[in-house]
């Protein structure tokens, strides 16, 4: 996911899922040293940025201590990969970064 011409990057998180049973899902990504505030991250962007399902970014509807729920679901689960949550500011998309046309 790119950083676009008015996007900016306000604040950022990163860390490596569980690979164990009972991890990450097709709708969440677990992390159990992580620590978080619970509903933290609600509306910030997770993006896998190595191991499975590398590339994909999803919006966090809500999180526990070490659970991140997104939307939509992963297209790939992923397992032992590292990931950064961003919150953005601009015009986004599920997992894609859009612009308006000038007119």
């Amino acid at each position: 996911m790119g950083n676009i011409s008015g996007d900016a990057i306000a604040a950022s998180v990163t860390g490596t899922c569980d690979a164990s049973p009972g991890g990450s899902t097709i709708n969440t990504l677990k992390d159990t040293g992580a620590g978080w505030t619970v509903n933290a991250y609600v509306g910030y962007w997770v993006t896998i940025t190595d191991g499975p399902g590398v590339t994909q970014s999803r919006i966090i509807l809500s999180n526990t201590a070490n659970t991140l729920t997104v939307s939509p679901s992963w297209l790939v689960i992923p397992d032992f990969s590292t990931y950064i949550i961003q919150q953005r500011r601009g015009f986004q998309g599920l997992g894609v970064d859009v612009k308006p046309f000038p007119l």
